[in-house]
């Protein structure tokens, strides 16, 4: 069984005290031990379905004796384990959605919490509706605002619907908006002092620095890559005309899709494989991309493993742990598994979200022994969207550090 440092100590009498938390620590601060030794039992914990196993073999580590339901399989098989009377029924967020939980739980778990962020998502409404009725509620995540600050909006409903049952009037106290010919849009924060204090209740994060553990500096690289007259024009061809040869797209998002997809190009690729023949580091390197596609398309490119949401979560776990290179979505890699084994980290296409790029980072960025530096390289093609979502990553940036401490910053 694990002995918890002072600020998890800290943390789990806070969750203890105040009820209905988020607890918002840093990538690798050990929210989990935390929120499993303030529980009560009987326990409900939802988390991805990646995580699901991970947490069982967590559980029965920290408390051999203790009974687990893991509701997977079919939905017969989930529901026989989901009317078992044991310690902790662990479920998949998704089975927030459609199934009925009846049992008197008296502590609720939620891992990965900013899933729940969708105010009119089912998961997310049946969540809040579940958590009036337990006595301990625990959102786990690193990342709360994933984007723009009325991301916290849902999570704190599900924590006090009382003083969260209206994202209007949460808009209006907390946020920035602009008005489109469609909606409203929440583009940044209006009062963030005041936000912070009502948070001071409900949330609780710690950085690295705060607990006192240092992390290994990071130490960042943009490498610009002016492609050749006949790329350009295809480029071009598709962002002006919306076709390319006999093909034509629809709307924008499809040529928003088409154009970031197009950057991974020759030049791109034969730009990472020099860059991994002269990083002479044991340690080694994750690549990271947004589209599947484009894991599989590098990944045989340079002949090494690559893992997207097609691998299981123990596979994911043994080929980061195995292979010095390695490539793969951030979708699939971005939580759940310690990359504390590899230096470096290079992005071919990057995240609009920082959350998200924060999130894959922190696999990496993590409390250990070696104290040589991460090294990030992000590989751009001059004048494409490769730069436009850099750099519009970093304007949302700007707005969550207004309400959260971070020690990542790109």
């Amino acid at each position: 069984m694990l002995e918890l440092r002072d600020y998890q100590i800290k943390g789990r009498d806070f969750l203890k005290e105040n009820k209905k938390v988020l607890l918002a620590d840093s990538v690798g601060l050990g929210k989990s031990i935390q929120a499993l030794t303030a529980a009560e039992i009987p326990v409900l914990l939802a988390c991805p379905t990646y995580l699901m196993r991970q947490w069982k073999g967590y559980i029965k580590n920290q408390y051999p004796c203790a009974s687990v339901s893991l509701c997977e399989g079919s939905r017969s098989l989930r529901e026989k384990e989901l009317s078992l009377n044991t310690d902790f029924t662990i479920i998949n967020i998704e089975m927030l959605r459609t199934f009925e939980f009846k049992r008197k739980y008296k502590t609720f778990i939620v891992d990965e919490a900013h899933n729940l962020a969708g105010r009119n998502a089912q998961q997310s409404k049946n969540a809040r509706k579940l958590a009036k009725e337990i006595p301990n509620v625990y959102l786990l995540t690193a990342t709360p605002i994933r984007n723009t600050p009325d991301d916290l909006y849902m999570q704190l409903s599900i924590l006090d619907y009382k003083n969260f049952s209206s994202y209007h009037r949460f808009v209006s106290d907390y946020c920035s908006v602009v008005e489109t010919p469609w909606k409203i849009q929440v583009v940044g924060i209006s009062n963030p002092e005041k936000l912070r204090r009502d948070l001071e209740k409900y949330m609780l994060r710690r950085t690295y620095s705060d607990a006192g553990r240092t992390l290994p500096p990071l130490i960042e690289e943009v490498i610009t890559i002016k492609p050749t007259d006949f790329w350009r024009k295809k480029y071009n061809d598709i962002k002006n005309q919306y076709s390319i040869e006999d093909i034509n797209f629809k709307n924008a998002m499809e040529v928003y899709t088409v154009l970031r997809q197009v950057t991974l190009c020759d030049e791109k690729l034969d730009v990472v494989k020099n860059l991994i023949n002269d990083i002479h580091d044991d340690a080694g390197t994750i690549i990271f991309t947004w589209y599947r596609n484009s894991a599989y398309e590098v990944g045989e490119y340079l002949k090494v493993p690559y893992i997207t949401g097609d691998v299981s979560a123990n596979e994911r776990i043994d080929i980061a742990k195995n292979n010095k290179v390695i490539v793969a979505n951030i979708a699939a890699l971005g939580t759940g598994v310690d990359l504390s084994n590899k230096n470096n980290i290079i992005f071919l296409e990057e995240d609009h979200s920082p959350s998200r790029m924060e999130q894959a980072i922190g696999r990496v960025q993590r409390d250990r022994l070696s104290t040589d530096p991460v090294r990030i390289f992000y590989i751009h093609i001059d004048k494409t969207l490769d730069q436009h979502v850099h750099n519009s990553r970093g304007n949302k940036e700007a707005t969550i550090l207004q309400v959260l401490k971070d020690e990542y910053v790109s």
